[in-house]
């Protein structure tokens, strides 16, 4: 796996979490590229239907956290259990993907 991706470190942990849930590098791409994210902590959420087209599998949310220009971690997860533990946080801009038309 590459530890740059469109513009975007990958770290360690990134690297790690990524190899063991199957994030694949092809749909981090195409959506880095297409999203213009300003500088600070990102939350990207990415639609099951763009996930499931790509990784028929998996049946929840991509959640993949940013901070500047590093991708810091992913995980899956149902979007509803996502907003009930985090929605005290508020230093975090979340941005939902569901741009799976293009993209594919």
């Amino acid at each position: 796996m590459k530890t740059k991706i469109a513009g975007y470190f990958k770290t360690s942990h990134f690297l790690l979490k990524q190899w063991d849930r199957d994030v694949i590098d092809s749909i981090l791409t195409k959506v880095l590229n297409e999203i213009n994210l300003k500088r600070g902590n990102h939350i990207l959420i990415f639609c099951r239907k763009l996930i499931f087209k790509h990784a028929n599998y998996k049946r929840e949310e991509l959640i993949v956290v940013l901070n500047d220009r590093a991708l810091i971690t992913c995980y899956y997860c149902s979007f509803q259990k996502f907003l009930d533990t985090h929605k005290k946080e508020k230093q975090r801009q979340i941005t939902l993907v569901k741009m799976y038309e293009k993209i594919t």
